[in-house]
Formats: structure tokens, C-alpha cells, sequence
């Protein structure tokens, strides 16, 4: 389903909202992911696994990248600038379920980048077929939660795909567990 980057004259969705535009990755785009990602480490835990030490060099984001696994990647741009990136892929043990993920560098957070991104991307992801989109996100991650509402998504509550996190709470000064919620949108539902 999915290539590793795009063929020359990459694939380009202008959102027309906030001047998004995303761009299938290339390689040429490693660098900046990299510069992305190490200047925002704090930003990019996913699930078990420190994102900023995962992408070091651009050799490390290539051969990541390269594992066809079925993912499309996408940077978000504003302008020259690659402000995040998003993605999707096929659903474990599902023929019509993608998986959508993203995140943002924190300088550009809160500007509606992310959300007319996610906004633009599905339908996408719809014209090709799949039939429903979930995405998980930390309950603590609020941002991240209100893109998926404003955009469609249903809270379907905590999911038991991801196992809970254990987090340092800095202010409190306390380790504290936090659980994924899945959220879901359906071909159906996007229409509305």
C-alpha cells in the first residue's frame, strides 16, 4: 500500500488552511526531520521508545523509513519549513482499518498546523478505500486529543492496544502511569 518516499515529483495535498501543505517524504527531507525531532526531544515519546534517540542521523531516519511496511509519510510545511509530520498505516489484523499518527515541533503548536493537516489527510486516506481511521493518543497529551475531535474523531476511551506509560510528573514531583485513548472516524461519519 504504502511507499518508503515518494517518486520524484512527490505527492503534494495544499490544505489550503493555515498554509499546510503536506508532502510524501523524501529523502532528501531526512535532514530536516532530523533537525526537527532533535530540537524538540521532549516532544516526540512514543509508545515506549525515545522518538529523538530513534532519529539521530539522517542514516537512522532512511532506514526507517525504507522498512515498507505499508506507512505513508507526509512532512507538514509552512512555507519552506517542516513544521511536523503525519502518517498512516495499515491497521494490525485489519484489511480496512489505517492508523493514523503525528506530531508537531512545539514552536509550531497550537497554530492549527496539525489539525488542518489531519483535516486535509483523510480524505484522502478515504479515496483509497480504507474505511476507518484510529489514532492513539496519551490521555494526558490534551493537544493532541482536541486535533482528533475537531477534525471528526470519536473518543472511544481507553485502549488497551498500547500498555500504559509510566511518565515523570516533573510539578509533582512523582512517576505517574498514563493511559492511551483510541480514537476512531469512519467512512461514514467523514461524509457528514
Amino acid at each position: 500500500m504504502g511507499e518508503p518516499f515518494a517518486p520524484d515529483g512527490a505527492y503534494e495535498i495544499n490544505a489550503g488552511l493555515n498554509g499546510v501543505i503536506l508532502r510524501q517524504l523524501r529523502p532528501e527531507d531526512a535532514a530536516r526531520y532530523v533537525e526537527l525531532v532533535q530540537r524538540n526531544p521532549e516532544r516526540f515519546w512514543q509508545v515506549g521508545e525515545e522518538t529523538a534517540d530513534t532519529y539521530r542521523t539522517e542514516k537512522d531516519v532512511l532506514a526507517s523509513f525504507e522498512r515498507n511496511d505499508g506507512t505513508k509519510r507526509y512532512g507538514v510545511w509552512v512555507g519552506d519549513v517542516m513544521v511536523g509530520y503525519i502518517r498512516y498505516k495499515p491497521e494490525e489484523d485489519s484489511t480496512d482499518t489505517v492508523e493514523l499518527g503525528y506530531w508537531i515541533g512545539e514552536e509550531y503548536a497550537g497554530q492549527g498546523y496539525m489539525t488542518a493537516a489531519v483535516r486535509t489527510l483523510t480524505p484522502a486516506i478515504f479515496e483509497e478505500g480504507w474505511e476507518s481511521i484510529t489514532a492513539y493518543q496519551r490521555e494526558d497529551n490534551e493537544l493532541s486529543r482536541r486535533v482528533l475531535t475537531r477534525t471528526g474523531f470519536a473518543d472511544l476511551g481507553i485502549d488497551a492496544k498500547y500498555p500504559p506509560a509510566t511518565i515523570w510528573d516533573a510539578d509533582n514531583e512523582v512517576e505517574r502511569i498514563v493511559y492511551y485513548r483510541k480514537y476512531q472516524l469512519d467512512a461514514g461519519a467523514a461524509a457528514l
